[in-house]
């Protein structure tokens, strides 16, 4: 079986993210500045949070597996988007600026632009899963493609181990589950070890059974 989900599984969590603030943007009074202060704060993070897994995928497999030209025509969708996402940043500051009464019209079309920054990534990720695994799964082995995580899963803590499940295991299902926590097991076995206990509450009981039923815990 082909090893992918240890590499885009993390678009599920992008895609939860964006999809709360997508909620959130449909809801709000433009009117309330704390509410708008606090989305402003969750779109930065979100920006900033793609915009990083992007340079990972250029460092740890575009660069890695693609030429210099068809890192430059890869990654520049990863540019635009970002492009994209600093502009939605600046008009919810400019937003703030307004007086209350003046907001709903600009927040309508912050709402919009939002919804199509969203959309945009939701198809990036779409392509990068099929047309640009093909790809990869052509040029690398099934042992290369699991082991671009493995310099990452290496350098991290038991408490890192934990802070990226916190965030990576809920939107994913078993199977992408069971590749994962295998992943960190083998890369990074004495820290995987130390942070079971709190690994496991980030599981149903079904899950914690199925994943490690062939364990001695």
């Amino acid at each position: 079986m082909k090893r992918e989900s240890h590499l885009f599984a993390c678009h599920k969590f992008l895609e939860e993210l964006g999809s709360q603030i997508l909620i959130c943007l449909a809801k709000v009074d433009f009117r309330n500045t704390p509410e708008i202060e606090i989305l402003h704060n969750q779109l930065e993070d979100y920006v900033t949070t793609l915009t990083n897994h992007a340079r990972w995928e250029k460092e740890f497999i575009f660069n890695k597996f693609f030429t210099k030209d068809e890192v430059l025509s890869l990654f520049g969708e990863h540019s635009e988007l970002e492009h994209s996402g600093e502009k939605i940043i600046g008009a919810i500051k400019v937003l703030l600026d307004l007086p209350h009464q003046s907001r709903s019209h600009k927040g309508k079309l912050l709402y919009l632009e939002f919804r199509k920054f969203y959309a945009a990534n939701l198809i990036h990720f779409y392509d990068e899963e099929t047309t640009f695994l093909s790809l990869l799964q052509e040029r690398a082995t099934d042992d290369e493609i699991r082991a671009i995580d493995k310099p990452i899963y290496q350098s991290m803590s038991d408490n890192d181990i934990v802070e990226m499940l916190e965030r990576l295991l809920p939107p994913t299902n078993i199977d992408e589950k069971k590749n994962i926590l295998d992943d960190l097991k083998s890369f990074n076995a004495f820290n995987f070890e130390c942070a079971l206990p709190n690994i496991k509450k980030l599981l149903t009981q079904k899950e914690a059974e199925e994943i490690f039923q062939n364990s001695d815990r």
